[in-house]
């Protein structure tokens, strides 16, 4: 959680409460005025629970919506570079000091993974 930061008038205080929203964006939400931290914090913890509760408790959610939910979380895989792909699937004892070995490897890596 955000901790509470003395606003430029040097009286109150203000915070900025985050959680993730029904479509699993994350989501910020800045307040001040309250005259002491324990109350700024206090504000954070309740709104970031309310927010988490009217997640859970959404469950009329469609099967459209779960549809569309998987092929946006597939299409961002996809625009995923090979090269962060590869980078992924090179074995934890590659050092990098070979490209050819990087090649290799690359080309078939069925063979490293069965060694």
């Amino acid at each position: 959680m955000a901790q509470p930061k003395l606003e430029a008038n040097g009286k109150t205080w203000c915070i900025t409460a985050c959680y993730t929203d029904a479509q699993g964006v994350h989501q910020k939400k800045y307040k001040g005025g309250f005259p002491s931290q324990a109350k700024a914090k206090k504000w954070a913890t309740t709104y970031a629970t309310e927010m988490a509760k009217k997640v859970i408790t959404n469950r009329n959610i469609t099967i459209k919506q779960v549809i569309e939910k998987l092929l946006y979380e597939k299409e961002f895989v996809d625009k995923v570079s090979q090269n962060t792909i590869h980078y992924y699937l090179l074995p934890p004892d590659y050092d990098g000091s070979s490209r050819q070995q990087e090649q290799q490897y690359l080309a078939n890596p069925k063979l490293y993974l069965e060694a």
